[in-house]
């Protein structure tokens, strides 16, 4: 981080924070009520094979959206992204 101007920092700190905050969000989600799990947390629908392609849907949804939103980042930084 040494060679990075002060926007840069303070954009790397963002990034870290965005990340983080994201972590802890995924793993609260776990242990949330689903409206598209019958009322069921991720983890409680894993126990019923008739839940686990709703959960499948989900996750690729969630990877989907994260990756969507990681393109952008590398466009705003100048990177092409995936």
């Amino acid at each position: 981080m040494a060679d990075l101007s002060p926007g840069d920092r303070d954009r790397e700190k963002l990034d870290q924070a965005l990340k983080e905050e994201q972590k802890k969000y995924y793993k609260k989600w776990l242990d949330m009520d689903i409206p598209m799990l019958d009322g069921h947390t991720p983890r409680q629908a894993a126990r019923f094979p008739g839940l686990k392609p709703r959960i499948i849907e989900m996750l690729k949804d969630l990877e989907r959206n994260r990756s969507d939103s990681q393109i952008g980042t590398d466009a705003e930084n100048g990177s092409p992204g995936d």
